[in-house]
This record gives structure tokens, C-alpha cells and sequence, in this order.
């Protein structure tokens, strides 16, 4: 018989959680990672969300793709999918 080693994690349990990233304002426990290809720091970007700023970023996104905007940063012109672009990993 295999034998498996067992950790308890609830004494470093707060060791994971993440305050959300996306606004400095913003002082939510964070519910996702999010990936994006243009961010305001750098392109790719990658940050801490809640489920409000996730749905924020998603409906910026949006609004970008149906206007062709340009990325602040890089430049480049945005179009395609907001899954082009965006995606979120459930913490």
C-alpha cells in the first residue's frame, strides 16, 4: 500500500489570500487571477481581482474591441475577442 504525507494548511491559509490589484482604490479580497494583453503597467499585463473589478475590466475590454482603440501604453490597435485578450483563473 502507497502511503500519502498529509500537510494542514490552515495555519498558513492567509499566506494565500491577495487583495485585489486592479485599482488602487480598490480594497477588495481578490477572487481571480487575471491575464490581459495590454495593461496599464506593461503589455502583457497580470493582476489580483475581485469579481467587481473583473467585471469591470471585462466590459472596458469590450468597449475597447467595438471601437478599435489603441493600447495606452504600446499602442498597438485592440481587436479580435474580449477572450483574445482577457482571461481570468478562479482563486
Amino acid at each position: 500500500m502507497t502511503s500519502m504525507v498529509t500537510t494542514d494548511l490552515s495555519a498558513v491559509e492567509g499566506e494565500f489570500a491577495r487583495k485585489c490589484q486592479n485599482f488602487k482604490q480598490c480594497k477588495n479580497d481578490a477572487a481571480w487571477m487575471g491575464w490581459s494583453s495590454h495593461g496599464a503597467s506593461m503589455c502583457p499585463a497580470s493582476c489580483y481581482v475581485c469579481d467587481k473589478c473583473k467585471s469591470h475590466a471585462e466590459d472596458l475590454w469590450a468597449r475597447h474591441l467595438r471601437i478599435g482603440h489603441r493600447c495606452d501604453r504600446c499602442r498597438v490597435r485592440v481587436t479580435g475577442q474580449v477572450s483574445d485578450h482577457l482571461r481570468f483563473i478562479k482563486l
